[in-house]
């Protein structure tokens, strides 16, 4: 999860600032191919971000972009908004979310919506929870900016595998 605060601080304090989840979402993955529709458990990957989303107390808007016609579709039977689709070449295997993120909020703020507050949901992180999201906005309202979040993975001999002689991993 990415937060970046727009605002440092509101005018007044009782002022309720606007907080927007983009869930970045495309649909050319190579790797795993349609990775973000593709079902978990009973779900297409992406509805367990919206899910979170939704459910996090400190969000007040959801929206998925994607150059995808199904993404889309699926985002907005999970409660997503899907305003407009962004233009295919911000969706290519080189291109940087960073221009998706950046061409997502400009076209809100065309329409006059400006968030204080972006946070950016990857939908390849299904196990986050509602409290994890409110906390890293709730951090983002005090002035942080931005907040990366990251998982120390420590190794030992037992979690590294390596390949055996019929090249299977072991």
């Amino acid at each position: 999860m990415i937060t970046r605060s727009f605002s440092s601080h509101l005018k007044n304090r009782q002022d309720k600032p606007n907080v927007l989840a983009i869930i970045p979402a495309r649909g050319g993955s190579k790797g795993l191919p349609r990775k973000n529709v593709r079902d978990l458990c009973g779900k297409p990957l992406v509805a367990y971000t919206i899910e979170v989303a939704l459910k996090a107390k400190l969000i007040d808007r959801v929206v998925v972009s994607t150059e995808d016609e199904e993404i889309a579709e699926i985002s907005k039977s999970f409660g997503a908004e899907v305003p407009f689709l962004r233009p295919k070449e911000m969706a290519q295997d080189r291109s940087s979310i960073g221009d998706g993120i950046n061409f997502t909020v400009n076209k809100l703020r065309d329409s006059g919506y400006s968030p204080n507050v972006l946070v950016t949901l990857y939908p390849t992180h299904p196990f986050r929870t509602p409290k994890l999201v409110d906390f890293l906005v709730s951090k983002g309202l005090e002035g942080y900016s931005p907040i990366n979040t990251v998982k120390l993975i420590t190794h030992s001999n037992l979690s590294l595998f390596t390949k055996n002689g019929n090249g299977c991993i072991a």
